[in-house]
This record gives structure tokens, sequence and C-alpha cells, in this order.
């Protein structure tokens, strides 16, 4: 990260930094890297590395604690003041084929809410009417005080209002964690269920105007799930800068992942000057990605316009500083979604729909 603004350079680190933490990556209580293996980690001066640090101190993410010895320790957030009141059973309705898929969101939550008992409920693959039953009975099955769902979750528009719809009848208490990628988040919004929406919108603005001041006005998207990579297109299609682009998808088949690399090689030397790249954010895509930028000398930005746009929460952070992204908050929405939830199960709030911010890291490869 040598050379450039070093004003830039800072917010550039402490949003890195920052993305570790939401991960895990730097687990509450323990001490970030130290000063000195922060600068050659990023090649910059300590002047720089003590603005960004001062950066997350400011925002509470980070503490300096008399006694304890040097360093910085990550900051636990500040749970909610609800007495002695507790929930008995928390449910986390998860769009993951695994419980681990999500745990950001799940560590958000919980670090939100005081309860004595939470689970992830895994949905199986079902279809139609029969999933939508199978729902029903896992929601009315659990005795759960509370829900958090992930509105990824749901097949169809049609399924999930039927789903809401029948959580209302049944006086259920549930929040949503949804985002503009989901087909029935204008429903949702139109509907005010209580959940917390994550708003993609204005970070692949900015990404987006990025590309047409370099010149774009193609945008590939690029990866080798075929659902994520159509998420990631229903999202561009509802922002206005998106119009300016001609839009395509590049989603590698079954056959083609026994020759990854060549698949991706193939795609990005064919591609004209004027294409910006939108790469799968999960690991395997991004990691083909790069093999190829690196095996052929091209540098992100420089060579080749391309930002990702990220999709799970288990990506490698290695990623995280090397490429332009829009990144979702995933640890912040939990935690949203777990204060408006132990409210609602409290009597103090009906619940409500609050809006969160995707954000637009810059590192330049746009």
């Amino acid at each position: 990260m040598s050379g450039g603004n070093s004003t830039v350079k800072y917010r550039q680190i402490a949003g890195i930094l920052r993305e570790r933490i939401r991960r895990g990556r730097y687990p509450v209580g323990k001490t970030i890297p130290s000063y000195p293996q922060l600068c050659a980690f990023f090649d910059v001066s300590e002047i720089t590395i003590r603005k960004a640090v001062a950066l997350l101190v400011s925002e509470g993410l980070l503490r300096m604690e008399p006694g304890r010895g040097k360093g910085f320790f990550v900051t636990a957030p500040k749970r909610p003041e609800h007495g002695d009141v507790a929930l008995r059973k928390l449910a986390i309705l998860s769009a993951g084929v695994t419980p681990s898929d999500d745990p950001p969101i799940q560590d958000g939550l919980t670090a939100a809410v005081e309860s004595r008992e939470t689970g992830v409920l895994l949905i199986p693959k079902l279809e139609g009417a029969a999933r939508l039953e199978y729902l029903k009975h896992l929601v009315a099955g659990q005795g759960a005080d509370g829900f958090l769902i992930n509105g990824q979750i749901f097949h169809s528009d049609g399924e999930a209002l039927d789903v809401t719809d029948w959580l209302d009848g049944a006086g259920i208490r549930y929040v949503l964690a949804f985002s503009a990628e989901c087909g029935a988040a204008d429903d949702f919004l139109a509907r005010r269920h209580p959940g917390v929406y994550m708003n993609e919108r204005n970070a692949l603005g900015r990404a987006l105007r990025r590309g047409l001041r370099r010149g774009c006005r193609r945008l590939l998207f690029l990866g080798s799930d075929d659902y994520a990579v159509r998420r990631s297109v229903t999202v561009a299609r509802k922002t206005p800068e998106a119009e300016q682009f001609t839009i395509d998808l590049r989603i590698v088949n079954d056959l083609e992942r026994k020759d990854f690399f060549h698949a991706f090689e193939q795609t990005v030397l064919g591609a004209d000057s004027g294409t910006l790249f939108v790469v799968e954010g999960s690991n395997l895509p991004l990691a083909y990605f790069d093999a190829v930028l690196r095996a052929h000398h091209l540098e992100p930005g420089a060579d080749c316009p391309v930002f990702f746009f990220e999709h799970y929460c288990g990506l490698d952070p290695v990623f995280l500083n090397r490429f332009s992204a829009v990144t979702r908050p995933y640890f912040d929405l939990g935690w949203r979604a777990g204060v408006m939830l132990e409210a609602m199960v409290r009597g103090a709030s009906a619940g409500e729909v609050t809006e969160l911010e995707a954000e637009f890291h810059d590192f330049g490869t746009i």
C-alpha cells in the first residue's frame, strides 16, 4: 500500500481492521497486532497506523485498558439495558447450509441478546407447498420467544409473504434480515415487517460511478454459484447507475470447474477494455480470479477494472485489502436485529424496519 495519499491510506487500513474485527479475526477481549506488525503488513508509516487505530477507538471498536499491558483490545458492543429480562429461547432461521455459514450475523445477535438458549435452524431442500408447510411446522414446534429469519431462505416471493402472514396471524415474534437481493424486499418494506434492511444499492452505486468515470460501459458478473451471481445482478438492476451499462453474466458450469483456471483465464483475457468485472464474493472465484491476474502479471485496477460483491460471511480476509469491494456489515445486522427482537419480547416495541448501509471499500481496483 506504499505511495498515495496518507489520509486515504489510514481510512483504508481502518476499513480492513474494522472488517476483521466484525468477522472475529480479532476476537473481543484480545489485542490487535502491534504498531510495528501493522506497519510491516501494510507497508506504511507508524503515524498512518496510529491514525487508523485512533479512528477505530473513536468508533468504540478498540480500547486501551490501563494495567493490561501494551496494545489495543477489541471491544464488545455495549448490551442494551434490559434489566434481568432474558429470552428463554432464541431461534435463527439461517439461509446457510450449515450453522457456520453465517457466523458474524449469529455473533452479532447473541452479543445483543441475553438468551438462555440459542439455536440455528436449517431448512431442507423441499419444493413448493411441502417446504412452506415444513417452515410453519418448524417455527410452531420450537417454542421460542423470538426468531431471526434470513430473508434469503424463501424460495419465492409468494412463499415469503405466506410465511410472514402466518407468523403475524400466529402472534410469533420475529425479525427479518433482508436486502435488495431478496425477491420480496419491496413487499417487506411496504408492509413494514419488523426487520433490518441491508441496503446495498448506495454502495454499489459508488462502485459503478467509479467504473463510469474510468470509461467502462459493460458489467460482467463472474462466478461459479449461479444463485449468488444472479442475486448480484438483481441488486445491480435496481441501481440507477446500472442503466448506463450493458450487463452480462459468466457463470462457470460444472464441466468447466474441472479446469477452473482456464475458464477464468479465457473470460478475463477475452474481455474488452470497457469491461468492469464484478466477481462473486466467495473464496473460490476470488482465488482463481486473483491467480489469473498474477499468472499474467496483471494488476487489479491498473490493468483490469474489478471489484467483488460479497455474499458469504466466511470470506478470506486476504481479499479485503487486495480488491475494491461492496461488503455487508453482517455483525451489525445481527446486533440490530437482536436489539429489536429483545425489545419486542419485552413488550417495549412492536418492531419496525431499520436500514443498514452496505459499504464500498475503495482500494483503487476500478
